[in-house]
Order: C-alpha cells, then sequence, then structure tokens
C-alpha cells in the first residue's frame, strides 16, 4: 500500500492535506521537526540525517517548502534526489504562482528539480 509523507502537515495547507488524505483512506504521516504523535516521523530540509527515517516505506511526498528555506540547492533539491533513490513514486509539489516565468522565486528551483527527474511529480500553484 502507498504511504505518503506530508512536509508542512502542521500548517494551514498541510493539516488540509492530510485531512483529505485521512477523508480517502489514503495512509500518511506527517513530517514533524519534534515529532509528538505516532502518525508524525523526525524530519527536517537542513539535516539529511533526518530523512532515511522519514522516507522509510515512503511512496509519495506533498512538499511544501518552509518559508525559511530558501537554498534549495542545500536542502529541498536533494532531498528530491534521495527520496526518488528511496522509492518515492510520485510528488506532489505546493508552488506559487509565477514560479514557471520567475527563475529566482526558490518555488521554481524546487520545480526545476522536480522536472529535471522522471516525470513523477504534480505541480500546484
Amino acid at each position: 500500500m502507498s504511504m505518503v509523507l506530508v512536509t508542512g502537515a502542521s500548517g494551514k495547507t498541510g493539516r488540509e492535506v492530510t485531512r483529505a488524505l485521512g477523508e480517502r483512506g489514503v495512509p500518511f504521516v506527517r513530517a514533524s521537526l519534534s515529532p509528538e504523535a505516532d502518525d508524525e516521523r523526525r524530519f527536517d530540509f537542513a539535516d539529511p540525517s533526518s530523512w532515511t527515517s522519514a522516507l522509510d516505506g515512503i511512496t509519495g511526498v506533498f512538499l511544501l517548502r518552509p518559508p525559511p528555506i530558501t537554498d534549495i540547492d542545500a536542502t529541498i533539491a536533494p532531498f528530491i534526489d534521495e527520496a526518488r533513490r528511496s522509492g518515492v513514486k510520485h510528488f506532489v509539489c505546493w508552488s506559487v504562482a509565477g514560479a514557471e516565468s520567475n527563475p529566482l522565486l526558490p518555488h521554481a528551483k524546487m520545480e526545476r528539480r522536480l522536472k529535471d527527474g522522471p516525470a513523477d511529480w504534480t505541480i500546484l500553484r
């Protein structure tokens, strides 16, 4: 069975994503800097040592960029690569309007990294 890792799960968007997944019976885990519940896993984009256990058994990722992260090449891009290597089959990327035409936006860099790989992504703007 597929399992989705939801980044940004404690925020407004992430809470809606987990609610919708739950309503549809899709198994998920919340990515968290400080997990406190059984459905949470420790995860930090800036700490690659947290990625392996967070990705264990994961086949899908809801990818939401935390506002403090602007260096995509040092954080989210290598996470995407590691997720693909670990067996993630699909990413859903929460982006912003204009990312397709403004290459300086961190979201644009995130989108490019996804597009540089296999067609395993969906971008929401």
